[in-house]
């Protein structure tokens, strides 16, 4: 393996003698292909993990000087600022982009995100794990970290234009609205053509004045009722200039009652209308649920306390996203409840008419180590369990669903199969207050994705009253109640 590593480290030598030497976008270029080369016959000839990441290293570093050489040319106008070459409206003295655009923001993301020693650094603790770190899980750590940027900004800027005190004010539109300033958002509820007499002229007197105090970058939802004369009335009122009706949003229910129409269809949906600014800035729903123009959410129910008007929203409308059971087909639903609420599993009682979700955790190996583990952070960024488990425990009065219990499994190879070791199992809400008491000081990362977990001991949780009940091969000690039969004994 020694001959065949030191050809990669010549083929590494020559890239670092040549992009010391190298003035331009494209012998940098030049410089990267030469690494990816030499990571790559590493690969094929065996020369080991430390070769491999040296070449890796060197690519790293090629990028971040490619993306400083190549803003150095746009600045000065000398490099084309789009991707491709477009001789057609290209300057002959400007010089086209040396690579795709999306691999030169792949090579701005490393350069921002780490120094050269954070890549040395982080090179050497792979090698010395025996792991290659390849150039995705440094595009996806930094982009995690715009994300995470991105979010603290946007929660500075929510909290900076967030008021202090709410005021509500009860009086006529005619006498408020005039006297309020321009706004960014304009949410509101007028009231509907069943409690006006003449809807045609109520929409054409208020709505152009509301709509004028929404900025040219703001947006504005107007929700109103699905009857035929109503939706006329509304559309036919012509917005201000600068902003625009763009879409009928749908919002649709299905928890409601009433008498059956005979010879119609029952209504069981109300209309948002959509308005957008001429400058305003891409819609901030990351989320593709939260990107479609229907709605399916509940609607307020005064048995569970949150219903206080005839006509009033539900929060869920804004902010959350519904999966109606019945309309999920099973494969999804099932992937729904793993991803986001964490069940694996139900454990049934029948007879006695109840049923509760159940977590499970494998892992395979010659051991059982006798803990707990929760994922903390991915390297893509996406919430990983214990934020998902925490959001649901927080919230109790939000009603999201989580496991009752959890389980960690341990089984020997091969995977999927082998024989089990150990297992565990906990009630989840006090495996999770135990973390929050009790946060882990030593987090580890799995090699095989990047992804950081937290562990807590078996012992230590039942050093503290939490009860643990345990599998060692096929002898159970689950004898604290935690799996209790139809006739209140343990199984």
């Amino acid at each position: 393996m020694a001959e065949r590593a030191s050809g990669i480290v010549e083929y590494v030598s020559r890239a670092k003698r040549l992009l010391t030497q190298a003035r331009t976008a494209e012998e940098v270029r030049q410089v990267l292909d030469l690494a990816a080369f030499a990571a790559e016959l590493g690969r094929r000839i065996g020369a080991g993990t430390g070769a491999v990441n040296e070449a890796l290293l060197f690519r790293a570093k090629a990028m971040r000087k490619l993306a400083d050489v190549v803003d150095e040319g746009q600045a000065k106008g000398e490099i084309a600022g789009h991707g491709g070459d477009r001789s057609k409206v290209r300057a002959p003295d400007v010089a086209p982009l040396p690579v795709a655009k999306q691999r030169l923001d792949e090579a701005r993301r490393i350069r921002d995100a780490f120094t050269d020693d954070d890549l040395e650094r982080r090179f050497a603790e792979a090698s010395a794990g025996d792991r290659e770190l390849p150039t995705s899980r440094l595009i996806a750590e930094a982009k995690h970290g715009e994300r995470e940027t991105g979010k603290r900004e946007r929660e500075r800027s929510r909290a900076a234009m967030a008021p202090e005190v709410a005021e509500l004010t009860a009086c006529r539109w005619e006498e408020w609205l005039p006297a309020q300033p321009i706004c960014d958002l304009l949410l509101t509820d007028p009231p509907y053509s069943t409690d006006i007499e003449d809807i045609r002229a109520f929409a054409a007197a208020w709505l152009p004045v509301a709509l004028a105090k929404v900025k040219r970058t703001g947006r504005a939802y107007v929700c109103i009722g699905a009857y035929p004369a109503e939706l006329a009335a509304y559309l036919a009122v012509p917005p201000p200039a600068d902003i625009t009706l763009v879409q009928v949003l749908v919002w649709t229910y299905r928890n409601t009652l009433g008498p059956s129409p005979s010879h119609d269809y029952k209504l069981n949906w109300q209309a948002v209308l959509y308005y957008r600014g001429l400058d305003a800035p891409p819609l901030d729903a990351p989320e593709m649920v939260e990107q479609f123009s229907v709605q399916d959410v509940n609607a307020p129910d005064g048995r569970h306390g949150d219903r206080w008007h005839a006509w009033q929203k539900p929060d869920a409308l804004a902010e959350r996203r519904l999966m109606p059971v019945e309309s999920a087909a099973a494969k999804d639903m099932t992937t729904d409840l793993d991803v986001l609420a964490g069940i694996d599993a139900w454990q049934m009682l029948d007879s006695e008419g109840v049923m509760r979700g159940i977590a499970s955790r494998v892992q395979w190996g010659p051991d059982s180590w006798r803990t707990f583990t929760i994922r903390r952070e991915r390297p893509t960024g996406t919430p990983t369990e214990l934020a998902k488990r925490l959001r649901a425990i927080d919230n109790p009065r939000e009603g999201w669903l989580l496991p009752a219990l959890t389980i960690q499994a341990y089984l020997t190879k091969p995977k999927p199969g082998g024989s089990l070791i150990e297992a565990a199992v906990v009630r989840t809400m006090d495996l999770y207050a135990y973390a929050q008491m009790n946060p882990c000081t030593k987090p580890r990362q799995n090699p095989a994705d990047g992804v950081w977990f937290d562990w807590y001991r078996w012992d230590a949780l039942r050093r503290v009253g939490c009860q643990v009940g345990t599998v060692v091969g096929t002898r159970q000690h689950l004898d604290d109640g935690l799996f209790p039969r139809p006739d209140g004994g343990p199984i």
